[in-house]
C-alpha cells in the first residue's frame, strides 16, 4: 500500500509541476469539473476493483481529484478581490484541509464497517454532485 501511496503523490508532484503548461485555458469550473469526473471514476474504480493494475490507475487518479481540485481553488481565490481573498482562502483551509477531512473520515470509517469495500461506491456518489455544482463565476488564468 506504501507505494501505491507513493505514487499518488508522485502523480501530484508532476501534475503541480506542469499544471501551468497543462491548464493554461482552463478556468476554475473546467478543473473543478475534470477534478468531479476523476473523483467519480476514482472512487468507482475502487469500488468496482481490487487488482492491482486497477488500484495503480485509481492512486494516479488522485491526482486528479486533489492537486486538481486545489488548482481550481486557487484560481477562484485569485480571481477575487480585496477581502474576499482572505475570506476565500481561511475558508478554503479550514474546511479543505481541516474540518471536512475530520468530518468524512469518521463518515467513511463508519460506512466501511458496514459496508465494507461498497463504501467507495458511496464516496463515487458523494462526488458526483461536484460535476454540476461548480461557481458560476469564471475565474481568470
Amino acid at each position: 500500500m506504501g507505494y501505491l501511496w507513493s505514487l499518488g503523490v508522485v502523480a501530484e508532484v508532476i501534475i503541480f509541476a506542469l499544471s501551468k503548461k497543462l491548464f493554461r485555458r482552463f478556468g476554475a469550473r473546467d478543473l473543478l469539473l475534470l477534478s468531479a469526473v476523476c473523483g467519480v471514476a476514482r472512487w468507482g474504480i475502487m469500488g468496482w476493483t481490487t487488482e492491482l493494475p486497477w488500484l495503480i490507475v485509481a492512486q494516479i487518479l488522485h491526482c486528479g481529484t486533489f492537486t486538481v481540485c486545489h488548482l481550481a481553488a486557487m484560481r477562484y481565490i485569485a480571481a477575487r478581490e480585496g477581502g474576499d481573498v482572505i475570506r476565500l482562502q481561511a475558508v478554503y483551509s479550514a474546511v479543505a484541509m481541516g474540518g471536512s477531512i475530520a468530518v468524512m473520515t469518521v463518515f467513511a470509517g463508519f460506512l466501511y464497517q458496514h459496508l465494507g469495500h461498497g463504501v467507495f461506491w458511496v464516496m463515487a456518489l458523494v462526488a458526483l454532485p461536484a460535476m454540476f455544482i461548480r461557481p458560476k463565476v469564471a475565474a481568470r488564468a
